[in-house]
């Protein structure tokens, strides 16, 4: 079933001219593709069509993309997990079952805003070193956990002072785009329900992650520094920032 999964797509993106790279696992398909705007939402039509968990999908569709900037070629891999923390399957956590709370942009933002709240990046260390989340005084409290990869994570999450930290706070994490954020809070559920030492009020993320928080606040929010993007386009900075205000 997996790799008949992994066929389909391929054979689909072929068909639609679509190019670019993904992973495709047990539990879901994650991928950065770039064609024709007709072309990529004919794409997406065709995972509908395919199965109707597609239809719950939140594809996020950038226009206007130069076509220098577009994938030059289609690889679509085999993965046993999307987010490679390297668990056996038994230890993997379900993204069927993470309770995280999906916020709108604007919901998040005025989140990080409150106190008794922290807030996860859950990217790695480069990503976080060229831009972050910045969170107002006296609100959420960020954390980096500095990882050089995903692989690090749940150590990082088991740690004792990492549950010190977390435990009777909100939760709040944020990805690119969303992926990682899963993961990381279906793994966070798995290890609460496991023990009494982690126990938090809540975790949430952004709907679409930082990408989508950066189109609803085109000034930037509390956003600060460039957001790294997984495609030929590299980077991301606020739509109304100009590059001497980055790092203000």
């Amino acid at each position: 079933e997996h790799k008949a999964a992994l066929n389909y797509v391929i054979n689909l993106a072929k068909k639609h001219n679509v190019n670019g790279r993904g992973r495709c696992a047990q539990e879901g398909l994650n991928c950065t593709l770039t064609g024709t705007a007709q072309c990529i939402r004919d794409f997406c039509n065709g995972l509908r069509r395919w199965n109707p968990i597609f239809n719950k999908t939140d594809f996020k569709i950038t226009d206007g993309v130069y076509y220098g900037k577009r994938f030059k070629a289609l690889t679509i891999r085999k993965t046993t997990e999307l987010v490679a923390y390297g668990l056996a399957k038994e230890q993997a956590p379900s993204l069927n079952h993470s309770s995280a709370v999906h916020l709108e942009a604007d919901a998040f933002h005025k989140m990080m805003t409150e106190d008794n709240t922290v807030i996860i990046d859950v990217r790695n260390y480069y990503e976080s070193n060229i831009g972050h989340f910045a969170p107002p005084e006296g609100g959420a409290e960020l954390i980096d956990p500095k990882m050089r990869n995903s692989h690090e994570f749940p150590k990082w999450l088991n740690a004792p002072e990492t549950k010190a930290k977390l435990s009777g706070k909100k939760v709040m994490m944020y990805c690119t785009g969303g992926i990682r954020c899963e993961r990381a809070s279906a793994l966070l559920d798995q290890m609460q329900a496991a023990g009494d030492d982690l126990k938090t009020e809540g975790v949430y993320m952004v709907r679409g992650g930082i990408e989508r928080y950066m189109r609803t606040f085109p000034e930037g929010g509390f956003w600060k520094g460039k957001n790294y993007l997984f495609d030929r386009r590299f980077e991301q900075i606020p739509e109304k920032k100009s590059e001497e205000e980055l790092n203000k």
